[in-house]
């Protein structure tokens, strides 16, 4: 309908308007399905991993390590075009483990023998009858206070561990290997949904700069004068196709800081 506002919401509807916006149904757009789609599949590869913003969204993953267990396949989501498992995380950009809330050694941590000797045993929760002067409860002020000195005691003599994401495996890995089990958090970049991405401006800019690229290649084999004597500059629709896709790439990655790909 005229004046519309077009919403692009599927592989089809993007495929559609990349080959109006390059002539057709007026030209014959020389171009197959398959190479539409590779050229939208590397855009959103792009915009996957350089916009921190839209492509890619900070998000928080409470994690799980094993005993014994080194590397760890983090989050997967099924691709609604093809079915496929794939992983949604782009980077990892922060990581934490601490024992985990089961076991003996959680047990008799300092945290819990200082919790539960002041903190619990004596009443000294905010509002309990230990929390008043002289009844030997601990003050929120001390609790605080004593949480530093256990972050202490943790940095001075508790396991470091490191972790590192593996874009190509997509897997995160561990080291050294935990020797029991750890919980901890992971500040991730997820991957926004391709689909979801359609109607950013610079996803269609960038796409449509990609497929022109493919079909000046295509029609290049049409090189020289036509019997008419029409002469296919094909070599000018390429040159523009990468002239544009340089262009946008630059102002996605302009606007975007990049995530971290390693964490210590």
């Amino acid at each position: 309908m005229a004046g519309a506002i077009t919403n692009l919401t599927s592989w089809d509807d993007m495929r559609s308007y990349i080959l109006k916006k390059l002539g057709a149904p007026v030209n014959n757009i020389e171009m197959s399905e398959d190479q539409l789609d590779l050229a939208i599949e590397d855009t959103v590869r792009e915009y996957w991993k350089y916009s921190t913003t839209v492509g890619t969204y900070m998000d928080y993953i409470v994690f799980q390590a094993n005993a014994g267990q080194s590397e760890y396949q983090v989050s997967a989501i099924v691709d609604v075009k093809t079915s496929a498992v794939i992983n949604d995380i782009e980077a990892v950009y922060d990581f934490a483990l601490r024992e985990a809330l089961d076991g003996i050694n959680t047990l008799f941590s300092p945290q819990n023998i200082l919790l539960q000797e002041s903190w619990v045993a004596n009443g000294g929760y905010p509002g309990g009858p230990g929390s008043d002067a002289g009844q030997g409860g601990m003050t929120l002020a001390n609790f605080y206070s004593s949480m530093m000195y256990i972050e202490s005691i943790r940095e001075a003599f508790g396991k470091g561990y490191r972790a590192t994401w593996i874009p190509g495996k997509q897997i995160l890995k561990v080291s050294p290997t935990p020797q029991e089990p750890l919980v901890g958090v992971l500040v991730v970049y997820r991957r926004e949904l391709a689909t979801n991405l359609f109607n950013d401006v610079l996803v269609r800019k960038l796409a449509l700069a990609k497929a022109k690229i493919q079909w000046g290649r295509n029609i290049g084999k049409y090189s020289g004068t036509l019997p008419d004597g029409l002469v296919i500059n094909y070599q000018l629709i390429i040159d523009e196709g990468k002239e544009e896709e340089e262009k946008y790439l630059d102002w996605i990655r302009a606007d975007n800081p990049g995530p971290d790909f390693f964490v210590a």
